[in-house]
């Protein structure tokens, strides 16, 4: 059975990429056939391959190509509406959704990750939450763990809900016993977002910035996270 999902984070810089990066590894590694895609990458400059999109191929190791695994690429770090205002180019949202439909058949299970929130927008219309609910695929949200998240992780959900994307579950990144003594709310807010938002915690990540890229880095990530 071909499986999909569809990374978004509480916000920019929470660790999508990470997360999803971990998650495409460790499936790798077990023997699957894994899919990643960024459609959209913004914040590139020169050619070749965006950073974000080379962590996600690298981690997969597959042989998609790059045009497929990250279709569009903007040299401004902006939202990709504002990318396509400042660069005269034009999205086209009927070939995202081909490319990642051709690389969901590809492959037995499938990651792909969003740029910023579920709302940031591709056009005048589009919202990075069109992605996944044209694809049918529900939403894995990586949210951070200290004061703040729950905000941020029911506001999510609450948008998800209201474009008939389904949720997964959520993932809280960046966890680590120095951010627990000097945060309380670290303790409590995984059963509060559970209980507020009726979607469960399917991880609990912690801090490994000493680990290097790779498969060590993959399984650390990996085992961490429940998916059903």
């Amino acid at each position: 059975m071909r499986r999909a999902y569809f990374v978004t984070g509480t916000d920019t810089g929470v660790g999508k990429t990470f997360i999803t990066a971990g998650l495409a590894g460790h499936y790798a590694t077990q023997g699957h056939s894994v899919g990643v895609m960024k459609p959209i990458e913004t914040g590139h400059e020169g050619p070749g391959w965006p950073e974000d999109a080379l962590k996600l191929h690298h981690a997969a190791q597959n042989d998609d190509e790059q045009d497929m695994v990250v279709p569009y690429i903007f040299q401004p770090p902006v939202s990709p509406w504002a990318a396509t205002k400042m660069s005269g180019r034009v999205i086209d949202f009927s070939a995202i959704i081909q490319k990642a439909t051709d690389i969901m058949a590809r492959h037995q299970i499938t990651f792909i990750e969003g740029a910023g929130g579920l709302a940031v927008p591709i056009d005048e219309t589009l919202t990075m939450a069109d992605i996944p609910r044209q694809l049918q695929i529900p939403l894995i949200i990586v949210s951070r763990s200290g004061l703040g998240t729950i905000n941020h992780t029911v506001l999510t959900v609450e948008y998800a809900k209201s474009r008939g994307v389904d949720v997964a579950g959520i993932v809280m990144n960046q966890h680590s016993q120095e951010l627990m003594k000097r945060d309380p709310s670290c303790w409590h807010n995984p059963a509060i977002i559970e209980k507020m938002t009726n979607v469960p915690i399917i991880g609990v990540v912690p801090t490994v910035s000493a680990l290097r890229e790779g498969p060590e880095l993959w399984t650390s990530v990996g085992e961490k996270i429940r998916l059903g």
